[in-house]
Parts: C-alpha cells; sequence; structure tokens
C-alpha cells in the first residue's frame, strides 16, 4: 500500500511510454516462455559472463515481443480480445 500511495503522488500525470508497455505487458507475458527458451539456448555456449548474456536475452526477447505487439497484435482482433477494442490515432493534417 505504501508503494501504490508513492507512486500516487509520484506520477501524477499520463506518460504515453508508460500506457503503451501497460497496454502490452499481457501479450509479452503470454508469448515470452519459448522466446526466452530458444534466445538462452542460442547463448549458452557464449563465452561472455552470464550476466551479460542475460542482459542480452532480456533486452532482445523484450524488443521483438514489443515490435510483434504493434505490428500484429495492438489493432488487430488479438489485441482487442486481450485490451478491449482500440482505434489508431487519426492523422492530423499539417495546414
Amino acid at each position: 500500500f505504501g508503494f501504490m500511495g508513492l507512486f500516487r503522488a509520484v506520477l501524477r500525470r499520463e506518460s504515453q511510454t508508460m500506457r503503451y508497455l501497460s497496454d502490452s505487458s499481457y501479450w509479452l507475458y503470454v508469448a515470452h516462455l519459448p522466446l526466452i527458451f530458444f534466445a538462452q539456448s542460442v547463448v549458452r555456449d557464449w563465452p561472455l559472463p552470464a550476466v551479460v548474456k542475460f542482459g542480452l536475452v532480456c533486452v532482445v526477447v523484450s524488443g521483438f515481443l514489443l515490435l510483434t505487439y504493434q505490428l500484429f497484435v495492438r489493432y488487430t482482433w488479438l489485441g482487442t480480445l486481450m485490451n478491449g477494442p482500440r482505434k489508431r490515432p487519426e492523422k492530423s493534417s499539417a495546414t
């Protein structure tokens, strides 16, 4: 409860980045496990420290999943199923 109060006090305005990550979180949760297993098998024998391989796997898999969320999930029937209906932002004309 203390952290909830802290975040409510500190983060009063809405962030588009946090909103996007929040919207994509369920997709990342559902789809990450097989990709993590695959990425771990790829980097298993690389001569790098474990912490470097861990960071690399996390960044690459998260980036790939965010890309697939944007291209294949966000404005599709799957995105509607996961997060409810979403409309594409209208392009404003600069006239």
